[in-house]
């Protein structure tokens, strides 16, 4: 059972080490519903986004014994004293880019709404508490009964609103819904990520899984670059649709390891692998080959580097790109099988 994501449970898990606010990795994997191992796992092998002890860092001997209490549960599960792994809150936003699943985005919104409340109970309350005592000496160095009383009033409507600042935290904890601004400025690598898609300004994640959702039998990707991001984009196609990667896998970016953990995440996404032997250079998508509804997209970049840089994604509608982009596919279907390492 994962606990409901709340302020009072995250300051409970939250330290001051080298003077930075930091969680362990065994309660990020606890808020997560995940092993500690498959969450540090994912982290190095995106160890690039973590970078610098303002991301994470691993605490010494004596750190962990300050966090004793916090690691107490991490022994019992393993029997084994091990120094854990700590990140800031920037540290936790990057995480939340290498963690997959429905799960995992349904907790990354969940903190993100608790870190923004925290943050602006605690930004609000400085400064009518500052305000406070300002009114406070007043209050003690003046001998006119008068201004007395109008700044003794004054105080009393700032406790007033110190109450609704209080009051206004929890409601933005208990919220629903987030801004879709906010989510996205908070996923580093992800936001901000934009293509041009037909001749408009699109979201890259965005069309990509519209594009995979519309598939009714078959989606085939043509494309010789390809990592864990690829796959993740087709986690909103429909069950039982065939799907299809053909590429060399170039730079070996993709290895297996990522895809037996995207089928443990997607379970009912089946993804056959088929080289294509050197005879591509730009990218394609066919979606239901050879049928009444087959579409074809022509992208300018990888759909794993989608929006890092200024690229585009066109639909291609002729009958004569139709067939002659079926013919290429009926060639590629005569490779052997891609096999991951």
């Amino acid at each position: 059972m994962l606990n409901r994501i709340t302020s009072e449970l995250i300051r409970d898990k939250i330290y001051i080490i080298r003077g930075k606010k930091v969680m362990l990795d065994y309660d990020l994997a606890m808020i997560y519903g995940y092993d500690t191992k498959y969450l540090n796992r994912q982290v190095k092998r995106n160890i690039e986004r973590f970078e610098g002890e303002d991301f994470m860092f691993q605490l010494t001997a004596e750190e962990f014994l300050r966090c004793q209490n916090g690691t107490s549960k991490i022994e019992g599960q393993g029997g084994k004293r091990y120094r854990p792994y700590v990140f800031t809150e920037q540290g936790i936003y990057m995480l939340m880019t290498v963690l997959r699943g429905d799960l995992a985005i349904k907790q990354s919104r969940a903190l993100i709404r608790v870190f923004k409340a925290m943050k602006d109970y605690i930004f609000e309350n400085s400064i009518i508490l500052n305000q406070r005592e300002e009114l406070r000496t007043i209050a003690l160095i003046t001998t006119n009964s008068e201004k007395l009383n109008k700044v003794e009033g004054e105080i009393t409507a700032m406790d007033q609103r110190l109450i609704e600042v209080e009051k206004k935290a929890e409601k933005a904890i208990m919220r629903d819904e987030i801004s879709p601004i906010l989510l996205d400025f908070n996923s580093f690598s992800e936001h901000q990520e934009y293509l041009l898609m037909n001749g408009e300004l699109v979201k890259a994640k965005e069309i990509y899984q519209t594009i995979y959702s519309r598939a009714k039998s078959k989606i085939y990707i043509l494309d010789d670059y390809i990592d864990i991001r690829t796959l993740r984009l087709l986690s909103k196609a429909r069950k039982n649709v065939e799907i299809i990667i053909f590429s060399d896998n170039v730079c070996h970016y993709l290895h297996e390891s990522d895809y037996e953990d995207f089928k443990l995440e997607y379970p009912d996404k089946n993804i056959k692998f088929i080289k294509t032997c050197g005879t591509l250079h730009d990218r394609f998508i066919v979606i239901d080959y050879k049928t009444k509804d087959e579409m074809i997209y022509h992208s300018g970049a990888s759909s794993k580097d989608a929006g890092k840089s200024i690229t585009t994604i066109m639909e291609l509608k002729t009958e004569l790109t139709r067939k002659s982009m079926d013919a290429i596919v009926d060639m590629l279907m005569c490779n052997p099988e891609l096999k991951l390492k």
